[in-house]
């Protein structure tokens, strides 16, 4: 993550918006992460304005809900959603 007094004004005020817009909604659970609508919004936010990897950050979001941390389980292999580069 770049640093805050990094990003340009344009950027910042695309988090800004998307944070605004997403605020009050409802996220699901860590393990649900990967189907999350809200996560997936400030997902998408962030590589808009940030210019991170569309894939890289679905593959992350979907690798991050399968983590036995996050679920309490032991590893389970399920496969990534379509188009995440594994």
């Amino acid at each position: 993550m770049p640093r805050m007094r990094d990003l340009k004004p344009s950027q910042l005020n695309g988090l800004v918006k998307a944070y605004d817009e997403l605020k009050n909604e409802e996220r699901l659970s860590l393990p649900q992460a990967h189907q999350c609508p809200v996560q997936i919004a400030i997902d998408d936010a962030v590589c808009q304005h940030l210019h991170f990897d569309k894939d890289l950050c679905l593959q992350a979001r979907h690798l991050l809900s399968q983590e036995p941390m996050i679920t309490g389980k032991r590893y389970q292999f399920h496969p990534p959603p379509q188009g995440a580069l594994l």
